[in-house]
C-alpha cells in the first residue's frame, strides 16, 4: 500500500474557511440581537451545509470529493509549498 502525501497548506486553509464561517455567524447572530448561543448553533449548521454545496459541485462538475472548497485550499497549498519550496 503506497502512502499519499498530504499537503498541509490544503488541510490549514480548510481551518481557515471552517473559522471564516464561524466567526461570520458568531458575528451575525450577535448583530441580528441572538448573542452568542445564536452564532454557535448556526455556525456549525451553516459549515455542514458549505460542506453539502462543496460535494455536490464536485460531482456536478465530475471531481467527487473535490469542490469549490478544495479548489480554494488547494491553489493556497501549492502557493505556500512552492513558496516554501517543499514542492
Amino acid at each position: 500500500m503506497e502512502l499519499q502525501r498530504t499537503n498541509l497548506g490544503h488541510e490549514w486553509w480548510h481551518t481557515v474557511q471552517r473559522n471564516q464561517v464561524l466567526s461570520g455567524a458568531r458575528a451575525g447572530a450577535i448583530r441580528s440581537g441572538q448573542g452568542q448561543m445564536g452564532g454557535a448553533i448556526d455556525g456549525p449548521l451553516i459549515w455542514a451545509g458549505y460542506l453539502f454545496a462543496n460535494a455536490a459541485n464536485g460531482v456536478i462538475n465530475g471531481t467527487p470529493g473535490f469542490g469549490f472548497l478544495d479548489k480554494e485550499a488547494e491553489a493556497v497549498g501549492q502557493h505556500i509549498s512552492s513558496a516554501c519550496g517543499i514542492d
